[in-house]
C-alpha cells in the first residue's frame, strides 16, 4: 500500500512539471509574473535568510497573527499526533509524515514572507485535512481526548465564523488586518502566543516556553505505552498463566 502511495505522489509530481512545462513555460507559475523577470525563483526571496525563517517551524502554530493554532487551536495538537503517529508505526505512517514535513517545510523556507500578501500559513494547508483524520485516529476510544478535541474545534469555528461576519460587515479583510478581530476569544489567547513579527523579549519568550510545552508534550507521547507493546504484554501475561 505505502509503495502504490508513493509511486502515485510521484506520477501527480511528473504530471505538475509536465504541465507546467506545457503551459507556463517552467516549472512554476512565477515564470510568467513581471515581478520575477530575473528568475521565477525570486519567489522565494532575492537574498533569503533561512537561519531567519527557521522560527516558522513553531511559528506557523502559534504566532499570534498566521499561527494555525491562534484561530484554531486544535491543532495545537499537530506535533503530539505526528509523534504518535511515528512511535505507532501503523501502515502508511511514513507517507503520511512526510506529506506533513514536506508542506511544513515550504511554509518554513520557501515561502517569501511571513507576513502580508504572502503568508505562509496558506502552504500548510493541503494537509490540514490529513491532520484532521491522524487526530481522530489519536483521540480514537479516548473520551476526554475526543472531548477536548470537540471543545477546540467548536472555539476554532466559532473564531471564523466572527471572522466571516466582521469581513461582510465591512470591519476587517481576511488578509490585511484580521488579527483587529473583536472576537473576545482571541482578544484573550493572542496573549499567550508570540508575536514573530515584532520579536520584542516578551515574544522570545513566549516562543521559548512553547517551544518547551511542545517539546515535552512529544515527549510524553512518545513514553506512552503503545496499543502493540500493551497487546504483546497481555499475551505474554496470559502465556504465563496458561503454564501455571
Amino acid at each position: 500500500t505505502t509503495a502504490l502511495q508513493v509511486l502515485f505522489l510521484l506520477l501527480a509530481g511528473v504530471a505538475y512539471l509536465a504541465v507546467h512545462r506545457r503551459i507556463y513555460g517552467s516549472w512554476t507559475v512565477y515564470a510568467t509574473g513581471d515581478h520575477f523577470v530575473d528568475s521565477e525563483w525570486t519567489v522565494v526571496g532575492r537574498s533569503p535568510d533561512y537561519a531567519g525563517r527557521t522560527r516558522r517551524l513553531l511559528g506557523l502554530l502559534v504566532d499570534k497573527r498566521f499561527g494555525i493554532a491562534a484561530w484554531a487551536p486544535v491543532y495545537l495538537a499537530l506535533p503530539l499526533v505526528l509523534a504518535k503517529t511515528v512511535r505507532r508505526r501503523a501502515q502508511g505512517w511514513q507517507v503520511m509524515v512526510t506529506l506533513c514535513a514536506v508542506c511544513w517545510a515550504t511554509a518554513t523556507w520557501i515561502a517569501l514572507t511571513m507576513h502580508g500578501w504572502w503568508w505562509p500559513g496558506r502552504q500548510v494547508v493541503p494537509i490540514l485535512p490529513l491532520v484532521v483524520v491522524l487526530i481522530a485516529v489519536a483521540v480514537d476510544h479516548h473520551r476526554r481526548g475526543i472531548q477536548a478535541v470537540v471543545l477546540a474545534s467548536l472555539l476554532g469555528t466559532f473564531s471564523w465564523l466572527w471572522l466571516v461576519v466582521e469581513s461582510s460587515t465591512g470591519r476587517h479583510t481576511l488578509i490585511v488586518d484580521f488579527e483587529r478581530t473583536t472576537n473576545p476569544w482571541y482578544r484573550v489567547w493572542q496573549v499567550l502566543l508570540p508575536d514573530h513579527q515584532v520579536m520584542s523579549v516578551t515574544d522570545h519568550v513566549l516562543t521559548a516556553a512553547w517551544a518547551a510545552v511542545v517539546i515535552l508534550g512529544c515527549w510524553w507521547v512518545w513514553k506512552l505505552p503503545s496499543p502493540t507493546s500493551d497487546h504483546q504484554s497481555a499475551t505474554k501475561i496470559e502465556a504465563s498463566d496458561s503454564r501455571h
